[in-house]
């Protein structure tokens, strides 16, 4: 357990600075940056809640580590997270309203479905390498025997 917490603190505090350093970026190059530079608090909320926004990701990505949950109890969990982190984001920072936070919504589903995907499929082949290197291990320690 105590090998979780570290692994939550340091994907937290990756978390937090990558937020920070991607909304400041987008504030940065995304907008008028004077009238940023003019609202200070603005700014300043932004890159704050886009910091607790990746820290709650990232930080969340650790109950893929909990041996005794499934899969998908995992992802279902991370996933809900998500949602529940990124509703939060959205309206306390103004992100996007209406019609366009159910458009950013169904993209940000859809790319976290494609990450998911591409992860489970390494993981599988991860896997399979990883069986078939133990099958070979088996088999030259039953070649050894038979020479014996």
């Amino acid at each position: 357990m105590e090998e979780i917490k570290i692994k939550l603190i340091i994907k937290a505090l990756t978390g937090a600075v990558l937020g920070m350093i991607l909304s400041a970026f987008i504030c940065a190059f995304g907008g008028n940056f004077s009238d940023l530079l003019a609202d200070k608090l603005f700014f300043l909320m932004q890159i704050i809640g886009s910091g607790f926004f990746g820290a709650f990701m990232m930080g969340g990505s650790v109950v893929y580590d909990i041996e005794s949950w499934s899969l998908l109890q995992a992802t279902v969990t991370h996933y809900l997270s998500f949602v529940v982190a990124f509703l939060i984001a959205c309206f306390v920072l103004e992100w996007f309203s209406g019609r366009l936070l159910l458009i950013a919504f169904a993209l940000l589903t859809v790319v976290y479905i494609l990450i998911w995907l591409t992860e489970y499929a390494l993981w599988k082949r991860e896997i399979a390498r990883m069986n078939r290197d133990l099958e070979n291990i088996l088999k030259r320690e039953q070649g050894k025997e038979a020479a014996l």
